[in-house]
């Protein structure tokens, strides 16, 4: 029986491990759109460690950044009612341990052409999360330390895919801690074994085990009852695959060999030198070995029903996007039935120009571009729109944030990235650039059998084209109104003008365009900035504020919330009122208000004239807002 997970419809549930339960579901998007995805709950044994939940959050915050098509997205790290899942991209497949048991079965072997291609495509999974940097430019030194058939997907049109990234890393953080090893053990690394630090290297040789496991069709170590194999595993030394079947190439043996080497020092020093060697013996190959290839291969020898059930048909799903953004003044092939009037709504529009150069192969490329998107745009609950040598994602739809300005450029950043490794991937130029704006859309009511609709206005289609014609080739840039929301969190340099378009606004000749250099680190954000220009007018409110103070000096604690539309200058009324308290030596606090979650996120830092009783001294308190706000009943504010 379907049952309702939040703001998932779990369908049926697929299988279980010593780390989560797996369903599969569906979810609701923007405007409508539904979604095939998995949803992976972690084990309630692991969800009530506190440390472990901790470390599992931020991995899959790092994780939900990964976009390439060699891995599996995650979508989203959600908590309800105590349970704590992510939803991940759902594989129409197996993993490669299934494949590999099943060809045993049968006694047949995978064609070492397969095995190399199947390996390459892991090694480039890898090495893209191997090379991720975060906002500032930083690597993240993501090291999966579980690299293993179980975690290879594959699916029925033959893509391979590298899962679990989060789960593993967090483990390995959180089995640290206590002198334990985590990981496969047959496809563990020595030194993984051994308990010492690991890099990058550690999943190149985990790799090399695999690659052995399908050239000869048997397991590298094996695992008897009687016998403790931990000793072989630290040690290292193992025999190449020619060794056990002279019928290995030597091309492929000399890879597995390098990969296996037991010195870090003396294997390939990164996935993509392995999977650049792979791909060299694949081009010696007489047959085409691709993803076409591997599901033909699969189809013809694998049990009939080895993928499991079909498919399940999403219900509501059949609308293109095409006819969910509407840019047509026609009403009569415009999907928009107005039952109402017209209402207008602020939307950020995220714009990519994508020229991707002459090539054979260049109708996939642009196909792995597109899935691409789609997956980040759906991480953001963004609706995406295909136009000419590029895309757009749309964000505030059907309600706007002040935090669409920040996930705008953070979504331009992911896309930019994501584009990069596919360029890298299929070693095609691919000249890039993105523009990030803010303006009005039209929305109109429309039947419920039918999906919502919307008009972007002439005034943002235009800008964003405009902004774009001044980006340079691997550029983001981003006009004023996204400008202002985020230099709180976002370097920019200094602005150059550009003259619009005659078929522009008036009020768009000669904006301001903004290139991004890059997120600004937490020291960055923490400097407070000055605002130029007196600050005049507002006196109403400032007497508000100054009365709400007094009373809070007089024992009277005092909550006030602050509204009003995006970009009117709310932070800085409050932050220059308690300057100014500060100046007369009346202020117990100061208050920074910062854009980094899904609510504005207060730090308060009291003066060191602040009284404290007992024997510590009160140095920081970070109050981080309820999400449910205001409070009642029985809530009692602790600090």
């Amino acid at each position: 029986m379907a049952q309702s997970f939040g703001r998932y419809t779990v369908i049926r549930k697929i299988g279980s491990g010593g780390m989560a339960e797996v369903f599969l579901a569906r979810s609701r998007g923007a405007q409508g759109t539904e979604k095939l995805l998995v949803i992976k709950k972690i084990h309630p044994a692991l969800a009530s460690n506190a440390r472990f939940i901790e470390m599992f959050v931020d991995e899959a915050r790092v994780t939900m950044r990964l976009n390439h098509s060699n891995i599996v997205q995650v979508y989203a790290f959600e908590q309800i009612q105590g349970d704590h899942f992510l939803a991940m991209e759902y594989v129409d497949g197996g993993d490669l341990h299934e494949i590999l048991a099943a060809a045993a079965r049968l006694k047949k072997r995978l064609p070492f052409g397969i095995s190399a291609f199947i390996t390459a495509e892991v090694a480039k999974g890898l090495d893209y999360a191997h090379s991720r940097n975060d906002d500032q430019g930083r690597p993240l030194d993501i090291v999966h330390c579980d690299v293993s058939p179980q975690n290879t997907l594959v699916s029925s049109d033959g893509a391979v895919k590298v899962t679990d990234f989060g789960i593993a890393r967090a483990r390995r953080l959180h089995e640290e801690k206590f002198g334990e090893i985590e990981g496969k053990l047959r496809y563990m690394s020595p030194e993984q074994a051994r308990g010492h630090s690991v890099d990058r290297r550690s999943d190149v040789f985990s790799l090399g085990v695999m690659l052995h496991e399908m050239l000869v069709g048997r397991a590298l170590i094996s695992l008897e009852e009687d016998k403790d194999p931990m000793p072989i595993v630290r040690e290292g030394v193992h025999p190449s695959p020619s060794e056990i079947d002279p019928s290995v190439p030597g091309e492929l043996d000399e890879v597995a060999r390098r990969a296996m080497a037991v010195d870090p020092c003396d294997r390939y020093q990164s996935a993509r030198e392995m999977a650049q060697a792979l791909v060299r013996y694949l081009h010696t190959e007489n047959v085409i070995y691709d993803s076409a290839g591997l599901e033909a291969w699969i189809t013809e020898n694998m049990p009939a029903r080895f993928f499991g059930d079909p498919q399940p048909e999403l219900e509501d799903c059949t609308t293109e996007r095409s006819s969910i953004v509407s840019t047509s003044d026609d009403e009569e092939t415009a999907p928009m039935r107005p039952l109402g009037e017209v209402e207008k709504r602020v939307v950020v529009m995220v714009t990519a120009r994508l020229l991707i150069e002459a090539h054979p192969g260049r109708a996939a490329v642009s196909n792995e571009l597109a899935r691409l998107a789609e997956d980040i745009a759906y991480k953001a609950d963004g609706l995406l729109e295909d136009i000419p040598d590029g895309l757009r994602i749309y964000l505030g739809l059907p309600h706007s944030s002040m935090e669409d300005a920040i996930l705008g450029l953070r979504l331009a950043s992911d896309l930019m990235d994501a584009t990069r490794a596919v360029s890298r991937d299929h070693r095609l130029r691919i000249d890039a650039s993105a523009a990030v704006n803010r303006g009005f859309v039209s929305c109109r009511r429309v039947r419920s059998t039918e999906q919502p609709s919307f008009k972007p206005e002439p005034g943002l289609t235009s800008m964003s084209s405009n902004l774009l014609a001044s980006a340079d080739v691997g550029e983001i840039v981003a006009g004023g109104g996204v400008y202002r929301l985020t230099r709180r969190e976002y370097n920019f340099s200094a602005p150059k003008s550009s003259i619009a378009g005659e078929d522009a606004p008036v009020d768009a000749v000669g904006f301001k365009v903004y290139r991004v250099e890059g997120a600004r680190s937490r020291r960055e954000r923490s400097q407070p900035r000055k605002d130029s220009g007196a600050f005049l007018g507002r006196d109403l409110e400032i007497g508000r504020l100054r009365d709400a103070m007094d009373q809070a000096f007089g024992g009277k604690a005092r909550f006030l919330k602050v509204v009003g539309e995006l970009g009117i200058g709310k932070s800085r009324l409050v932050r220059r009122f308690l300057e100014d308290r500060a100046r007369k030596g009346s202020a117990p606090l100061a208050s920074e208000l910062q854009q980094g979650g899904t609510m504005l996120e207060t730090r308060v830092n009291p003066i060191p004239a602040f009284p404290c009783e007992g024997k510590g001294k009160l140095l920081e308190t970070r109050v981080d807002p309820i999400p449910a706000f205001p409070c009642e009943g029985k809530g009692k504010l602790l600090e």
